[in-house]
């Protein structure tokens, strides 16, 4: 969680912020090869992380006895811990060529929609040299668009239409390095209860001249120096150089993907549709394999009976083995469906391929990963080939019936108040902003 959660988006920030920090872009070779291999790396460690844990392993033990079944899981986790290491190791080499080799950044190079792209790379110490104005939660998509403002569609309070001159000389707080001695002293004065008296006493004194120095600097009148401003290009609106109209909106505000989705009982029809194509094939097998239409049900609820374990019993019909197996064939079904109808709309090229390969695929591997702790009945008699196929074939039908349906809007496109269903005047004025 802390990984996949934190890390990814520190990661993502560096390279969205590098440039404006260091005035030169990260190689985006690099970038890619350290993507991958964490990626990979993540994977192999934090989701064979957990296989161990199900068949029995305590959390922070260095050593275990042989023979339990830990070891392929805790090697692969290794492996991946080693894949990481490598892709943080790129990512520093990508740092430090970046900042002395790297090409140099453009004032805006992501066509971003804040204020900080739209000055220099890296920003001058005075940052702006007039204060610049704010009507949306996009301001530099403002600067950029003046026919087609972005308050038109999200409203943000009174427009300011008066245009600031930027200053020639900007005052600016006067450098000064006391507030780090300060801090250095406090830092050994507390550091000397951990070895020596001594280092307290130079800690105190160090501190003492800091605040001192410190408040010379900021009494009775704080020290300014005066910068002079130099003119920033201005930011593009050239659309062409911006960005093409979304093909779903009709217009150059950028999606917030999904801006469409099938609906619910798209995605519940899908899946109970691939449910009903997933018990034929099953009792399709169960003949041809010669065991009966009943042995996959019986396999599949195993778990909950596990005296039936003989053969004899696994082949016979019992009703309660097939009203757990139609359960679980149903809520799995109904649960893929949903998330077909979410996820299909992102995927617009290939939906059937993502339902019926890739997702099957996946969800074959996962069982595989926890079948042994869960239902070691399956496990020994379950026909991996068929159990593929079977779910590859369930996957395309509940795609299929997903992507047919038709596609309901978000309220993605709608102002904020709108989604946050805080009644507001839909009348507006004659700018096109709503009265609240």
């Amino acid at each position: 969680m802390i990984v996949g959660g934190i890390l990814f988006c520190i990661f993502g920030a560096f390279y969205y912020w590098f440039p404006k920090m260091s005035g030169r872009m990260l190689n985006e070779s690099l970038g890619k090869l350290h993507f991958w291999l964490f990626v990979v790396g993540f994977h192999l460690t934090f989701d064979f992380m957990n296989i161990p844990g199900i068949l029995g392993m305590p959390r922070r033990i260095y050593t275990y006895e042989p023979g339990r079944g830990w070891e392929i899981w805790n090697l692969i986790v290794t492996i991946g811990v080693f894949f990481q290491a490598a892709a943080v190791l790129v990512f520093a080499v990508n740092l430090l060529w970046s900042y002395f080799r790297g090409k140099k950044a453009e004032i805006d190079p992501w066509d971003a929609w804040t204020l900080e792209w739209s000055t220099d790379s890296p920003p001058a110490v005075y940052n702006f040299a007039a204060i610049p104005r704010v009507n949306s939660r996009r301001p530099l998509w403002d600067l950029k668009h003046p026919e087609d403002p972005d308050w038109k569609y999200e409203p943000a309070g009174p427009i300011i239409d008066i245009k600031p001159e930027p200053d020639a000389i900007v005052a600016l707080p006067a450098s000064t390095p006391w507030p780090i001695v300060f801090a250095l002293g406090l830092a050994l004065a507390f550091a000397g209860l951990t070895s020596t008296a001594f280092v307290s006493i130079a800690g105190a004194v160090l501190a003492l001249c800091g605040c001192i120095g410190w408040a010379r600097d900021i009494l009775p009148h704080e020290k300014q120096e005066f910068v002079p401003t130099f003119i920033t290009a201005p930011a593009s609106t050239e659309r062409s150089a911006i960005t093409e109209s979304d093909q779903i909106t009709g217009h150059q505000h950028r999606a917030r993907l999904p801006l469409e989705i099938h609906s619910v009982s798209a995605g519940i029809r899908g899946g109970l549709a691939g449910g009903f194509v997933d018990i034929c094939l099953a009792m399709i097998w169960g003949a041809f394999s010669r065991n009966g239409v009943w042995y996959p049900a019986n396999l599949l609820a195993a778990g909950f009976f596990p005296e039936r374990a003989t053969m004899p019993q696994l082949t016979a019909f019992h009703w309660d083995a097939l009203l757990i197996g139609i359960a679980i064939v149903g809520v799995a079904s109904v649960l893929i469906g949903l998330l077909y109808g979410a996820v299909l709309p992102m995927f617009p090229r290939h939906p059937i391929l993502l339902g019926g390969v890739g997702v099957p695929l996946i969800g074959s591997g996962f069982v595989y990963s926890i079948l042994e702790a869960t239902n070691p009945v399956l496990t020994e008699r379950i026909d991996w080939p068929w159990f593929v196929v079977i779910h590859i074939a369930a996957g395309t039908v509940a795609g299929f019936v997903v992507s047919r349906s038709e596609r309901i809007r978000t309220w993605q496109h709608l102002p904020f108040l709108d989604r946050a269903g805080i009644e507001i005047d839909e009348l507006g004025d004659t700018s096109g902003r709503p009265n609240a």
